[in-house]
């Protein structure tokens, strides 16, 4: 319907508005990378583990992640296997997010944590 003008307008001003959106994404985008935690509060990271040799590397992991992502985070190890039941781990290693278990049985590497870390925070 290009009759007096009606039609063209409608779908430009579309394409402008899509152009818009998809800008405002990517800067969001941008601004997470930078500063994932934006509350500003500190983050609680509890590694569950006995103390083997996965565990260890789990814990290592999570050090590196918060590096990575440059969090203000404390970061406990928890090797008393009553307290590490009590969140209803039953297989270690396992991380508890800001008191939220978001893995159990699984020897997650470093880029692993780093977005688990993104989704729970």
């Amino acid at each position: 319907m290009g009759l007096f003008g009606f039609g063209k307008n409608k779908k430009k001003d579309e394409i402008e508005k899509v152009d818009e959106s998809i800008n405002e994404k990517d800067l969001n985008k941008d601004l997470e990378k930078e500063n994932i935690n934006l509350s500003g509060e500190k983050v609680s990271i509890k590694v569950l583990g006995e103390g083997c040799e996965k565990c260890d590397k789990v814990n290592d992991n999570v050090k590196e992640a918060v590096e990575i992502l440059n969090l203000d985070a404390d970061i406990e190890k928890i090797e008393d296997l009553i307290e590490i039941v009590t969140y209803g781990v039953m297989s270690t290693p396992g991380i508890v997010i800001n008191e939220k278990v978001v893995s159990v049985g699984k020897v997650l590497k470093t880029d692993e944590i780093v977005e688990l870390l993104k989704k729970n925070i």
